[in-house]
């Protein structure tokens, strides 16, 4: 590029800082030879892992289903449990009451001496 002059000064060249024109590299025409073995045997093993790993989720979900019926099985004993519990206190609390009623009676006859 070159600047204008003004009068009395010089005139100067300055280089452009970066190329105007980038290199192209020269299309290939030549492909491969057309042996692809090396990605069959990939997608084979892709394959292969894929299959695996499907069986191993098929596995865990037959898993989670025993583990929840697992599961419901001790929530049904907790709660028979619970239901026993709250039964066997309405017993001894109607005993209680019944033997309490009892012993008040007996000691109010012995208090008033037996008149």
């Amino acid at each position: 590029m070159a600047e204008t002059r003004e009068p009395g000064k010089r005139q100067r060249q300055t280089a452009p800082s970066t190329p105007e024109e980038y290199p192209t590299p020269t299309p290939s025409t030549s492909y491969t030879s057309g042996d692809f073995s090396y990605t069959v045997e990939v997608v084979g093993t892709i394959n292969h892992a894929l299959g695996r790993l499907t069986e191993a989720v098929e596995t865990l979900k037959e898993q989670m289903k025993e583990y929840g019926k697992k599961i419901e099985d001790v929530r049904m004993d907790v709660h028979a449990a619970k239901a026993a519990g709250k039964t066997l206190l309405w017993i001894v609390g109607v005993a209680g009451t019944i033997l309490g009623l009892i012993l008040a009676a007996y000691f109010r006859q012995i208090i008033s001496g037996g008149k």
